[in-house]
């Protein structure tokens, strides 16, 4: 790293694996003398999926079963970053007090799940939330709740045939996509209540990279149609499009999953883009670089020449912007995530995390691969996943 900065290799600190306090090895966090990145935690075979908005639970989804390939529909791009064989369990883990999952973290509900999960969700509180899993060769939704160790499927019919991205925005309604239209239903009956193409101006086939602004209000997401690429912004209570923004030319915008990042005012969003001309997103070798845009303006502000392919987010003040990756070592046949933490306003980087390299098996080629990074809403702890679940406690020099 630049002068100034320190490699830190942890080769015994204390931590927590799935609630028990371990020994770590092989950790690797670059940082500056200003900057300190502490892992604190570690949940196994477990993927992230959700902060609760008080910030005190963490939502995973969790197997011990063998990993298999998923056969999914060619839209649903992620889908085989998360093949697992049926019996994913969604797990709830309850934070200390002071919001660190040390020895007093727990893990309060644990449900079964008869298929592979493809995301999970809280609604805005910490009582119940939505599930959405992939089985039988469609995909199904579903309501749990703390007090129940159970799931409820969603009514099935023609308002939800071949709804996916669902996304709660409250406790009545829920956004999702659905062969080229964004949907908006109530809950928990899924009735159709709003509709509109995506986008407007296109007739468009794939979506992908879609999230939410903090506050729920404002919906960003990627949508190809052929070789062009947009980044559409949307509010959520009406679906009304508040920005269409095209790539900077020469580059194409990237479908992947969490390739997408919006601060949390809904303003500013950062999304992933390659160079076109070095080949498609999922080529080893294509160049990436980052793209932010205003979305209130509608336009790019600035490129950034980083590579976060795999893993984006921002943290809750807007500061801090987390880009990961997969590096491949093909002369060792294995790969390892790397997520660096970057000053937003400069470009620089702060600190590195890396979860431990594997050896992939072959059937299961993105097992080193980012499922979810995100910040807690205090931005004190960072989340990274792979097939298992890191916390990381964040210091800063005030």
């Amino acid at each position: 790293m630049t002068v100034g900065s320190r490699r830190w290799f942890l080769r015994a600190s204390s931590s927590v694996v799935a609630g028990r306090a371990v020994a770590l090895r092989g950790n690797d966090v670059e940082e500056r003398d200003s900057f300190r990145v502490r892992q604190v935690a570690e949940y196994p075979d477990c993927r992230f999926q959700d902060i609760s908005s008080g910030g005190t639970q963490i939502l995973l989804a969790c197997s011990q079963n063998p990993l298999v390939r998923l056969t999914v529909p060619s839209w649903a791009i992620g889908a085989t970053k998360s093949g697992r064989s049926e019996g994913d369990t969604l797990r709830v883990i309850s934070l200390s007090a002071n919001g660190l999952p040390g020895n007093a973290a727990r893990t309060d509900l644990r449900i079964p799940m008869r298929g592979t999960i493809w995301g999970a969700w809280w609604v805005p509180g910490e009582s119940h939330g939505y599930v959405e899993w992939w089985a039988g060769r469609s995909f199904h939704q579903g309501v749990w709740a703390k007090r129940e160790a159970r799931v409820k499927v969603l009514p099935e019919g023609e308002s939800k045939v071949g709804l996916t991205y669902l996304r709660p925005l409250d406790e009545s309604s829920a956004l999702g996509m659905s062969r080229g239209r964004i949907v908006k239903v109530r809950l928990p009956s899924m009735e159709v209540a709003l509709e509109s193409r995506v986008p407007v101006a296109a007739n468009a086939a794939k979506v992908g990279s879609v999230v939410l602004s903090k506050a729920r209000d404002t919906l960003a997401y990627v949508v190809e149609e052929g070789e062009r690429s947009m980044l559409v912004l949307r509010r959520t209570s009406d679906l009304t499009v508040l920005a269409e923004i095209e790539p900077p030319m020469g580059l194409s915008f990237s479908m992947l999953p969490h390739a997408v990042a919006i601060s949390p005012d809904g303003v500013r969003v950062v999304v992933d883009a390659y160079v076109t001309k070095t080949g498609p997103v999922l080529q080893p070798d294509s160049v990436h670089e980052l793209v932010i845009a205003d979305g209130l303006g509608g336009r790019i502000e600035r490129q950034l020449a980083i590579d976060g392919r795999n893993a984006l987010a921002l943290s809750p003040d807007g500061s801090l912007l987390v880009a990961g990756r997969t590096i491949r070592d093909t002369a060792r046949s294995g790969s390892y995530a790397s997520a660096g933490i970057y000053d937003l306003r400069s470009g620089a980087e702060l600190a590195r995390v890396r979860h431990a390299a594997v050896t992939e098996p072959r059937d299961n080629p993105f097992a080193a691969d980012f499922s979810g990074v995100a910040f807690d809403p205090n931005g004190r702890y960072l989340v990274t996943s792979t097939q298992h679940t890191r916390v990381w406690r964040i210091y800063r020099e005030q």
